[in-house]
């Protein structure tokens, strides 16, 4: 894939998270955070990623928290980077938009289109050989 079709798919993430934050927003308080409380969340989010789970080699796009705890994730994993083995305490789905990673803990690999469905306790990692693109969704109840 072209340096300009990944610019193109990175823009439109950027694009669709941005959305979702602004629609967000735009209604009452009682139906999501407000303006100071997402860029808190946005900020507190991206550190607690790159400190606890990421290499060099991952770049987080976009990210947005709902109101209701749903973080939506998009991230770039360059070619040889990867995510340390990790859990979570919520159900997590990961869909491949652009490249391929492998999750070395379940020997699976999934590539664009692919989707991974992760339980709350559920051991894994990413691994990717040549890059890729992926929205991580996380929730409390199963997506």
């Amino acid at each position: 894939m072209c340096n300009l079709q990944i610019k193109s798919i990175r823009e439109m993430i950027k694009s669709q998270i941005n959305s979702m934050a602004t629609i967000a927003l735009s209604g009452s308080q009682s139906n999501g955070p407000s303006l100071s409380e997402y860029q808190e969340t946005k900020q507190s989010v991206k550190t607690f990623l790159i400190e606890n789970f990421y290499s060099d080699d991952i770049k987080l796009l976009g990210h947005y928290l709902t109101s209701d705890n749903v973080l939506f994730l998009a991230i770039e994993v360059a070619a040889g980077g990867f995510v340390h083995p990790h859990k979570h305490d919520m159900f997590e789905k990961v869909i491949v938009l652009n490249g391929s990673y492998t999750d070395e803990i379940a020997g699976e690999t999934f590539s664009a289109g692919d989707r991974q469905i992760l339980v709350p306790g559920m051991l894994h990692s990413m691994r990717s050989e040549n890059s890729c693109i992926v929205n991580v969704i996380r929730s409390n109840f199963q997506i």
